[in-house]
C-alpha cells in the first residue's frame, strides 16, 4: 500500500547581514506600499510577517520616545502602546493590503507583538529615568541609608552611593 508523504512546512532561513540588503527589501517593500494587494495565499507575500515585525518596531520605537519625552507617567501609556503596536498594523494588512484573514491566521496579529512592546518599554523607562535623574539620585541615596549604606569617604562625594554593597560580617554556621 502507499505512504502518504505528510508535507513539511518549511522553515525560514536563519537572518543573516546579507539579508538586508537594498535587492532583498526593495520587493517587499514595494509589495507592502501596493494598495489592495489583496494576496490571495501566503506565499503571494511570504515577507508580509517580517515587514509587519519591522513595522512594530518602528512604532514602538517612536511611541516609547514620545511617552518617554513628553514625560508620560502612568500605566495609560502601556495600554496606549500595546493598543498601537497591536492594532495598527492589523488594521493596516485587512483595509490598505486587503490581507484575508485566514490567510495567514495568528502572523497578521502577533508577529513581533511582544518585542516591540519591550522595545517601547525600554525606550520609555530609559527616556522618563534620564529626565529625572535627581529624583534617581535621591532614591539611590534614600535606599543607600536604608540599608546601612557606606559612608561618603568610601564613595568619595557628599551622598551615599547605592551601588556600593554594605559590608558582610562573618556569622558562625553553628
Amino acid at each position: 500500500s502507499p505512504t502518504l508523504a505528510i508535507p513539511q512546512q518549511q522553515q525560514p532561513p536563519p537572518p543573516t547581514a546579507s539579508m538586508l540588503s537594498w535587492q532583498k527589501i526593495q520587493p517587499a517593500l514595494k509589495k507592502s506600499l501596493t494598495y489592495n494587494l489583496q494576496p490571495a495565499t501566503e506565499a503571494a507575500f511570504p515577507e508580509l510577517p517580517t515587514v509587519l515585525i519591522w513595522f512594530r518596531f518602528v512604532l514602538g520605537l517612536v511611541y516609547g520616545l514620545h511617552a518617554g519625552g513628553n514625560l508620560v507617567p502612568s500605566a495609560v501609556a502601556l495600554i496606549q502602546a500595546l493598543n498601537l503596536i497591536a492594532f495598527v498594523p492589523t488594521v493596516y494588512c485587512k483595509f490598505y493590503l486587503g490581507v484575508p484573514a485566514e490567510v495567514y491566521a495568528t502572523q497578521v496579529v502577533f508577529s513581533g507583538l511582544p518585542n516591540a512592546l519591550a522595545l517601547t518599554l525600554l525606550i520609555w523607562v530609559y527616556c522618563f529615568t534620564a529626565a529625572h535623574a535627581p529624583h534617581e539620585a535621591q532614591l539611590a541615596a534614600l535606599l543607600s541609608l536604608s540599608s546601612g549604606g557606606s559612608s561618603s569617604e568610601e564613595t568619595g562625594g557628599g551622598m551615599p552611593d547605592a551601588a556600593v554593597p554594605p559590608p558582610v560580617t562573618e556569622e558562625p554556621e553553628f
